[in-house]
Order: C-alpha cells, then structure tokens, then sequence
C-alpha cells in the first residue's frame, strides 16, 4: 500500500533527528505491511551504523536478498564489515558494487579506505580512480592527500588538499593538513594556513595548537610573542 512509503520516510526524518529508536519502530511497521520490503531494511541498518556494526551488517545483507542489485546496501554493508577491520568481506562487497555499476565511486574511495594501511600505494590508486569518476569528490581529494603526506610526497599531498579548497574554500582540515605539512620546512608559512582557520573560527584548538608549535620552532622575537598572546586572547 502507498502508506508504506509514508512510514518509511517518516522513519528517515525520525532517523535525520536522531531518534533512532522511534525511526526503527517505523521501519518495524513497514516489515508488518510487507516483510519484503527493501527500504525498510536497509534503513535499519543505517540506524545502527556505528552504534552495531553486526546489526547493521545483518539488516544491509537482508535488503540485498530482497534486492540483489541494490547498490547502496551492498557498499553499506561494506562500511560496517570494514568498521569491524573485516577488510577482506568489506573489499567483496565494494567489488560487487562495480559489478553493478562500474562508476560507483564510493566502492573506489572504500575500497582506497580498506587499503589505507595496509598498502597506501593501492589506495592512492583507488581514490585517483574515485576522483576520476566525480572530479568534486572532495573527501577522495582530502583522503588521497593524506595518503601521499603519509608517504612524504608533501607536494602532492598539497595540490589534493589545494584542491579541496576549491572545492570548499571553507574546508578546515585542508588549510590544517597544509599547515602540518610546511611546519617543519617552513612554520611561517604553516601558520599562515592556520591563520585560515583561526579568521573562521577564532576557537578552534587545533589551529591554535598548530600555531603555538610553530612559534617554537622560530627565533623567539617580540612580534610572534604578540601573535601568540593575540591568538590567547581570541581564544579566551
């Protein structure tokens, strides 16, 4: 009946609000009406993401029986096998993704994310691939950064977070991952990125911390004292 959708989506706003509780009592409701109901078992498993990362697994592996293509449940179900380091069944379910549909993106940034430490090579392959796919992919932009940082390839790690900032001239983690990557050859120039941070949020932590570590590396002079106590101020 018509009225199914309607609970459904009234589980979603439930879900938005984060009252899971009462979104998974209409999601219930929905499996009374028609116990082969994909969306409502696939909502349920998004209910329980991060909070049961088997019950999540359990609800996404029962939308994909009543659906075998639904893509969506099959990359989900990936993310709570992956939250649970199950890296090989999590790949399986990003791999069948692509077998569904070959531009999935998000299948090419998870499976990068399964690779992330086991083989950063792989998982820079994997999120040029995402990126390929959707060029404003930022989070595959940000991750692929963090990838190259991790391998000292600095000036490749900055181009991806640059590009972020394209992308989202507001993205803080950019400006501080370009502030982490100059503090040691050039700390002037990190806190200028910090600086970035700080005019948009005069209280964010890490911007300050960046800042004060880079202090530390410079000549102690009176004017970066002042800086120093201005940020205090701002911060206070």
């Amino acid at each position: 009946p018509a009225y199914i959708d309607a609970y459904n989506i009234w589980g979603n706003v439930l879900l938005d609000m984060e009252k899971k509780e009462e979104a998974r009592n209409k999601y219930g409701k929905c499996l009374e009406m028609d116990q082969d109901y994909k969306w409502a078992y696939y909502n349920l498993g998004r209910s329980f993401e991060g909070e049961d990362n088997v019950k999540a697994a359990t609800y996404f592996e029962k939308a994909t029986e009543k659906d075998s293509s639904y893509i969506d449940a099959f990359n989900r179900w990936g993310n709570a096998l992956l939250n649970r380091e199950l890296l090989v069944e999590a790949r399986e379910k990003y791999e069948k993704c692509l077998t569904i549909d070959e531009d999935y993106k998000w299948a090419f940034s998870n499976l990068a994310r399964s690779y992330d430490q086991e083989d950063p090579l792989k998982a820079i392959a994997y999120y040029q691939t995402a990126t390929e796919k959707d060029e404003e992919y930022m989070d595959a932009f940000f991750r692929w950064g963090n990838e190259l940082f991790i391998l000292d390839r600095f000036e490749e790690a900055r181009e991806k977070y640059e590009r972020c900032l394209e992308l989202d001239p507001d993205y803080k983690w950019a400006f501080l991952n370009l502030g982490i990557s100059y503090q040691s050859q050039n700390p002037q120039k990190a806190i200028g990125y910090y600086h970035n941070i700080i005019d948009r949020d005069a209280a964010d932590h890490d911007a300050f911390n960046g800042v004060y570590y880079c202090i530390t590396l410079l000549d102690e002079t009176k004017d970066q004292i002042e800086e120093f106590h201005s940020l205090v101020q701002k911060l206070n």
